[in-house]
């Protein structure tokens, strides 16, 4: 008996005709009760990659991938075996639910592998940080993850092998996912060869298919942590580093072939940040090495010399339209891609018409006789025969009339006018047909503008809460330091409590001086040429003692003679006192100030016991209130930048709700208006698929004409 022969695995298409039906060809329970994804015309919707297919299953226990391979991989169940199992023992949440079936799939009479895999909703890290990269707070926290996820499957002894953005995704949530296990490597796998080698922008120049081990992501992790945590330090390194269309993130395959003159790593050394200019340090020399073996796990602390630093928690991201690798792409506006032509649509031969050899070709041959014997007997008749020449003509006319009506009449005449008729309304359906299309685009034209216009006022608003909340912190931090300056200022006036002792001591002088100056009563010690009378004027002014006055000014009075003013203050307008004249006054002031130049010599100099415990109870209170407003200072700024995050974090909050309502919005009119232009290109291809058939058809009707019927009826053509 011969060995059976292994089936060839089916393709793509085979895959698409056998899913039509999932309860009889998945042998998965749960995958024979769910729905595959279809196109705009029903059909499954295969996402096809280098040796699979995957489609989107939905059963009732979740969304999956389910991918359906077109070639054998060498030891294909053998590894798919063992990641499941190390994966299975890792239980990573960064990780997606794994699950290899040798024979998971029926088609034909014989089963074919599967691999199915939950469904990641998120969005390929490229396209996240294209809209996120100015997000200090969540680019650190991605990179936090990055360090976890690498670290536990470091210590299970796991590497991913393609590490690198098409296979980072990051879900609605902020959550770091690793999908795509097809070249990963696990302990079970010891001795067999690598699969596949990498993207080359992620990966190190020296490695090889020998490499394959634990430390296979070792340098991609490397890449990935300094690129993320150089964009949380300065977001325009995301567009100075990158061209719009690079598929990478800030270092290409040829950064690492020459460090010293990248204009990546000499980029990330001057940007004046001494931990960034370790990473890139660092990662400079991985790249140098020669060994892969030699390049450490990834550990940020042991390269920043620091302690690990706090990841801010991460806001709640607006869901994002999945872009996914290429082999896990949720469409979300779907495209109608070209149809393959049907046989029926293919183009005909051109076989050209002809009038057949029938009745009628016969009777217009005899009417075309009878036509010339008539011509002939109108002009030489009345010579042979007395029939009237008009009967001849007459013969003749009705000859070719019956011959033009056996043309018109005829089933090939008939058939090319139908022909060409059917054509004409075809073509009118085509353009009817293309201009529901041209329509169509120009909606989803419209809506993808509208949908631009609306990203960047939602980009714009988050670029200004990030500025306000910088402005806010840089108004509190210049407040802090005017405040700090100012006490400052005021604690080197304190000293040792000097100017205290100093001020207290000319205080005290001058409440000496003042007391001796009220003590002395005018009507007690008159001044020369102050009698009674005058002090009792004084009095009735409110001049009782030398501290009632302080100085005198002498007025015309208008030109009616001098008039002398007591000034109470030095800036008053004065007082006139009756019989007080400029004599008087300027006795009653050169005794006041004999008066207080005896109390200034007698004044005391010192201060008491009492009093300079005083000074120093003074002094500890003041440098007591300068520390409690510093400390005031000190909380005034650290609230106003709480204050200044919360407000950040709360225009994020509505800024996400609004690109929330943007993405469903535009998704679901999209879809729609995507439906209508797929549903249009169809026709639209019908139509013209129809118009170029009766277009040959018309064609091959070119022969069908008057003089070609006359010259077959003549013998001139043959058939």
């Amino acid at each position: 008996m011969a060995p059976q022969r292994t089936p060839a695995f089916p393709n793509g298409s085979a895959y698409v005709d056998a899913l039509q039906h999932p309860q009889t060809a998945f042998t998965d329970p749960d995958l024979r009760s769910g729905t595959v994804k279809q196109d705009l015309l029903g059909f499954p919707d295969p996402l096809s990659g280098n040796f699979a297919s995957v489609f989107k299953v939905t059963s009732t226990t979740g969304r999956w991938a389910v991918k359906c391979f077109t070639r054998p991989v060498e030891h294909q169940q053998r590894r798919y075996a063992a990641v499941d199992t190390a994966l299975n023992k890792l239980h990573h949440d960064a990780l997606v639910h794994f699950n290899y079936q040798p024979d998971g799939l029926a088609i034909n009479g014989s089963t074919f592998p599967l691999l199915k895999m939950q469904w990641a909703e998120a969005q390929e890290l490229l396209r996240w940080l294209d809209r996120h990269h100015t997000d200090q707070e969540k680019v650190f926290h991605l990179a936090g993850q990055l360090v976890d996820i690498v670290a536990a499957m470091e210590k299970a002894g796991i590497a991913h092998g393609d590490l690198q953005h098409g296979n980072l995704l990051v879900t609605d949530t902020g959550k770091l996912t690793l999908v795509d296990y097809d070249g990963m490597y696990v302990p079970a796998l010891a001795g067999y060869p690598a699969t596949e080698s990498g993207l080359a922008d992620y990966q190190h120049p020296e490695r090889r298919d020998a490499d394959y081990g634990p430390g296979l992501d070792r340098f991609s992790a490397w890449v990935i942590y300094t690129s993320l945590y150089a964009v949380a330090t300065n977001p325009r390194l995301w567009t100075q580093l990158r061209g719009r269309d690079d598929e990478r993130l800030l270092f290409a395959k040829d950064d690492y072939l020459d460090p010293a003159n990248s204009t990546a790593f000499t980029q990330l050394h001057t940007q004046g940040d001494p931990q960034l200019a370790r990473l890139s340090n660092a990662l400079a020399s991985f790249a140098r090495t020669r060994s892969l073996d030699r390049i450490p796990p990834l550990d940020p602390p042991a390269v920043l010399g620091a302690a690990a630093t706090t990841i801010p928690a991460p806001r709640r991201p607006s869901p994002d339209a999945g872009h996914l690798p290429d082999w896990l792409t949720d469409h979300v506006h779907p495209t109608t891609a070209p149809a393959t032509p049907s046989p029926a649509d293919a183009e005909p031969e051109l076989l050209l018409q002809r009038f057949p050899r029938d009745r009628r070709l016969a009777a217009a041959r005899v009417a075309a006789v009878a036509g010339l014997l008539g011509a002939a007997g109108g002009g030489w008749g009345d010579r042979f025969l007395s029939i009237n020449p008009l009967f001849w003509y007459a013969l003749a006319v009705l000859a070719v009339l019956v011959v033009r009506w056996l043309y018109k009449h005829h089933p090939q005449t008939l058939a090319r006018r139908k022909a060409v008729q059917d054509h004409r309304s075809i073509k009118q359906s085509t353009a009817e047909t293309k201009k529901l299309l041209t329509v169509a685009q120009q909606h989803l034209a419209d809506l993808e503008a509208r949908r631009h216009q609306r990203q960047v006022a939602i980009d714009v608003a988050r670029t200004q809460a990030v500025e306000l909340r910088t402005k806010a912190l840089t108004a509190a931090g210049n407040a802090l330091r005017n405040k700090k300056q100012q006490l400052s200022s005021e604690r080197a006036k304190l000293g040792d409590g000097t100017p205290l002792r100093q001020s207290f001591v000319a205080s005290k002088r001058l409440r000496h001086v003042e007391a001796a100056l009220k003590n002395a009563v005018i009507a007690d010690d008159p001044p020369q040429d102050i009698n009674t009378l005058r002090i009792r004027y004084l009095a009735q002014q409110g001049f009782q003692s030398a501290a009632d006055f302080v100085d005198y000014y002498v007025s015309d009075h208008g030109g009616r003679g001098e008039r002398t003013y007591l000034r109470r203050t030095p800036g008053d307008r004065g007082t006139y006192v009756n019989q007080i004249g400029k004599g008087c006054a300027k006795n009653l002031l050169a005794w006041r100030n004999n008066i207080k130049e005896r109390a200034e010599q007698s004044a005391p100099r010192t201060l008491t016991a009492a009093e300079e415990k005083m000074i120093r109870d003074r002094l500890h209170q003041e440098v007591a209130r300068l520390k409690q407003d510093s400390d005031l200072a000190e909380k005034q700024r650290t609230d106003a930048i709480d204050a200044a995050r919360a407000q950040e974090q709360r225009r994020h909050a509505e800024l996400d709700a609004q690109q929330t309502q943007l993405e469903t919005e535009t998704r679901s009119e999209g879809n729609n208006l995507q439906r209508h232009a797929g549903r249009a290109a169809s026709e639209l291809r019908a139509a013209q698929a129809r118009e170029s058939r009766h277009a040959t058809l018309v064609a091959s009707y070119a022969t069908i004409t008057g003089p070609r019927f006359v010259r077959t009826m003549a013998w001139l053509v043959r058939d």
